[in-house]
């Protein structure tokens, strides 16, 4: 399990991830995050990520790759790209991520990157930022990760490319493969920095948000399995935790 402590609205935040059983852990403060929890309190909901196993050969992964995504990993290879990665992001390297990262969320209308959590999984040595440099050396495809060294598994945090501001269909096109060449230099890497679980992250297959079930379909071009984890907010004030009941209540 990792835990970090961060600030939202000058509100101390403590987040566990992947906790084995989060109604063992105290609430440390006003609002306690468990994200991708193995058992459920009340109130938490089921969140389904993408898992792909890391004990397997790198012959076995790129087996497991769909034949689309074998072939754009090497048209992207072809064309130059180069990932590139830092595992001890200074201050400098995350506010670049996040500009990169929040001109994304712009186009998408999606929330921007917390820089706060960013900063506190630093300081645990929790974080890992790859990119998708073209052979002049710009990056169009950046990606962030939780790494739980104690348990040997790094979870997709951010994912942005800007694709969405070229207006050139080839461009697009580039970009979408430098992705695909991202996300499985990210599997070799972390297969090779002796992690055991890639974690892509949430997947909403039976969605009716087309975009959303357009990023599970994406997902699932990688190979790996579901898993079935929860996720939830808890409180050590009383006030706050009946507010946090209901906002996790589900709607009807």
């Amino acid at each position: 399990m990792l835990t970090t402590t961060r600030k939202k609205a000058l509100i101390p935040i403590r987040e566990y991830y992947f906790s084995d059983h989060p109604a063992k852990s105290a609430p440390l403060e006003l609002v306690t995050f468990f994200i991708q929890a193995k058992t459920p309190i009340q109130g938490f909901r089921p969140f389904i990520s993408r898992i792909i196993q890391l004990q397997q050969s790198t012959s076995q992964l790129a087996q497991a790759l769909s034949k689309s995504t074998r072939y754009k990993i090497k048209r992207a290879e072809r064309n130059g790209v180069s990932p590139v990665y830092n595992r001890s992001p200074d201050t400098s390297a995350l506010r670049n991520f996040k500009v990169f990262f929040d001109a994304f969320a712009r186009g998408k209308g999606i929330a921007h990157c917390s820089l706060s959590k960013l900063e506190s999984l630093a300081r645990q040595n929790a974080l890992l930022i790859s990119h998708a440099l073209n052979p002049n050396g710009s990056p169009t495809v950046a990606h962030a990760y939780v790494v739980d060294q104690s348990i040997g598994r790094a979870r997709l945090l951010y994912s942005a490319s800007h694709f969405r501001s070229m207006s050139d269909t080839q461009q697009r096109n580039a970009i979408g493969m430098a992705n695909r060449l991202l996300h499985w230099s990210d599997i070799l890497f972390c297969k090779n920095e002796g992690l055991t679980t890639y974690d892509l992250g949430g997947v909403s297959t039976n969605s009716q948000d087309p975009e959303k079930r357009a990023i599970a379909r994406f997902k699932l071009e990688f190979g790996g399995a579901e898993l079935t984890e929860f996720t939830g907010c808890i409180s050590k004030n009383p006030l706050m935790q009946r507010l946090i009941s209901t906002l996790q209540r589900p709607v009807a």
